[in-house]
């Protein structure tokens, strides 16, 4: 058997087989490089990407297969967790959380139109997922979206501007909005613009609001982020990885000291 042929039997593609009742054809369509339009979980719940959009496949193995944000143990959702899901996408995140632990309140952000309405969809079968239209970044005002690729993921936050159609909040607008003093996980996956989150110091109540961060930084998008994010984080909490396949991209974690 060829290694290819090894590889597409991983735990990680034999896990999708578990959880979805379409997992082979995800498994399938993310060795080769291809896409699915959509997930269906084996009690007929079904989760699509947004029209015209690939990606899905990809985004389906990394949280439901690989659990990136949560592996090794690092996040644990318990029923009464509040989360902040800033980037949301189409809402898989979400969807773990709220398969994993029934009650999570989730509030998710994702600016994106055409995203937008498909988490909407998404995510109508959990009442406690809340969803929100807004860019998060450095500065409440408006901005608009651009699309840099083709796919659901491959949008970024443009220059913030008077006439722009996308609402934008600072973090801790949106923290505010989960009506949570304490929140027990924060993940992050805005292509570039944590860097504008981030740009100045954050007020020490804000951050200590933050029991456990996962961020994806993109060092190609934003020279410099992950040596801004270490020295942001500094102040409230321990940094416990830094992951990343190639030195462009990759995954912060960090928790907060008591």
């Amino acid at each position: 058997m060829s290694s290819r042929s090894l590889r597409f039997f991983a735990p990680s593609y034999l896990g999708l087989l578990r959880i979805f009742r379409n997992g082979l054809a995800i498994a399938y369509a993310h060795h080769n490089r291809r896409d699915v339009d959509r997930a269906v979980f084996w009690d007929g719940l079904s989760i699509r990407n947004a029209p015209n959009r690939s990606g899905l496949a990809e985004t389906i193995v990394e949280i439901f297969a690989d659990e990136v944000y949560s592996a090794g143990g690092f996040y644990v959702p318990r029923s009464n967790d509040v989360v902040l899901d800033v980037g949301a996408n189409v809402g898989l995140f979400a969807a773990w959380l709220a398969r994993e632990a029934p009650g999570i309140r989730v509030s998710a952000f994702e600016p994106f139109a055409e995203n937008f309405a498909a988490l909407q969809e998404n995510i109508k079968p959990w009442r406690n997922i809340n969803a929100f239209p807004y860019a998060v970044g450095g500065h409440a005002g408006t901005a608009s979206m651009v699309a840099v690729g083709d796919r659901s993921l491959d949008h970024r936050l443009g220059i913030a501007e008077t006439s722009g159609n996308v609402r934008v909040v600072t973090l801790e607008e949106a923290s505010d909005l989960t009506d949570a003093r304490d929140i027990d996980f924060l993940k992050m996956d805005i292509e570039g613009s944590e860097y504008d989150v981030f740009e100045y110091p954050m007020p020490d109540q804000l951050m200590n609001r933050f029991r456990r961060i996962a961020i994806e930084w993109h060092e190609h998008i934003r020279p410099g982020v992950l040596g801004l994010l270490k020295e942001r984080l500094s102040a409230s909490h321990d940094i416990v990885q830094i992951s990343a396949d190639d030195e462009r991209f990759g995954l912060l974690q960090a928790v907060r000291r008591s």
